[in-house]
């Protein structure tokens, strides 16, 4: 390989590493501290040098394909290695080798995480941050196995050795064409839907568990004609006429959808932090008290959708 290609190449890689952690440009972007376009031109620049893609765009963002996953792994280890050799030539005794782990839903990506970085990193700015971005059964896998000290997601585990805070709830609307029959009602029993095909996201994720539970208290099951990771791809399929979907309300629906107020008892998803209940470093604690302390109050302050406090539902988040 070229020189020049090959240093094009490994200038490249932390916009790819960035981009796999977190699974959005903008994240990505925020963690580099660089602009959006920036990260954009970087990812396209990398397809062209790598000669294949390891990038497509999907809706009105990006993904990984399947050359993708394989090539982040090998990127994710030269950036490491590089940033462990920096931190240990740089880092002796200026707090540069502290390092928080995060692992969350990507739907919080763009609201709810940065706003709690910001605020921790006003507070400790030296620390670095890993992001991961995942299903909720991803996310608790990390924490379980101590590769992700906090998790962020929906119905936050509760238990022994595991301590958690609520953070807002979010109502579940139905989400139709905006053609569709339902589309005029104010709400719908999820009986309704019997027969309609429905785009959900994949098992693990706890919004699948919800619906697939909402369903089963009907005696019904759901008629399944799609399965995603992404909620907006999901929100794209109903826009195309394909199918209806249960989502988190927005309350600005993509053009062509409708969203109907779903009328059944627990159709919200509860949003949460959860970390285990052992020792940890100064800084981590400290993002844990934050949480505590102003998590439930930033949270809300990151999205317009209208959850009830989440001190009004911390009580059934121990419970769940």
């Amino acid at each position: 390989m070229e020189p020049l290609r090959q240093r094009a190449i490994l200038a490249a890689l932390p916009y790819l590493v960035s981009f796999a952690q977190t699974g959005q440009v903008s994240l990505a972007a925020a963690v580099l501290g660089v602009p959006q376009p920036t990260v954009s031109r970087g990812l396209a620049r990398l397809n062209e040098l790598v000669g294949v893609p390891l990038t497509v765009r999907e809706g009105r963002g990006l993904r990984l394909t399947r050359d993708g996953e394989s090539f982040v792994r090998h990127a994710e280890s030269a950036v490491g290695t590089v940033t462990a050799a920096l931190a240990e030539l740089d880092g002796r005794g200026t707090g540069a080798d502290e390092e928080i782990s995060i692992a969350y839903l990507n739907t919080l990506g763009s609201t709810t995480v940065p706003v709690l970085l910001r605020a921790f990193l006003a507070e400790r700015p030296r620390t670095r941050v890993a992001l991961w971005v995942g299903s909720r059964g991803q996310c608790l896998t990390r924490l379980e196995d101590r590769t992700a000290h906090v998790a962020v997601v929906s119905h936050p585990p509760a238990g022994p050795g595991v301590q958690t805070v609520a953070l807002y709830t979010e109502s579940l609307v139905v989400l139709v064409p905006a053609a569709h029959r339902l589309a005029g009602r104010p709400r719908v029993r999820i009986a309704e839907l019997d027969g309609e095909p429905i785009a959900v996201v994949k098992p693990g994720y706890g919004l699948r568990d919800t619906v697939d539970n909402l369903f089963a208290h009907t005696g019904r099951r759901a008629r399944i004609a799609f399965e995603g990771d992404d909620v907006h791809t999901l929100a794209g399929l109903v826009a195309a006429g394909l199918a209806v979907s249960v989502l988190p309300a927005s309350g600005s629906p993509p053009a062509g959808t409708v969203e109907v107020a779903l009328d059944e008892p627990g159709a919200v998803r509860q949003l949460g932090a959860a970390w285990l209940d052992e020792p940890a470093p100064p800084w981590i604690e400290q993002f844990r008290s934050l949480l505590r302390r102003r998590g439930a109050a930033l949270a809300r302050s990151a999205t317009r959708r209208g959850g009830r406090p989440a001190e009004s539902v911390a009580g059934d988040l121990a419970g769940s």
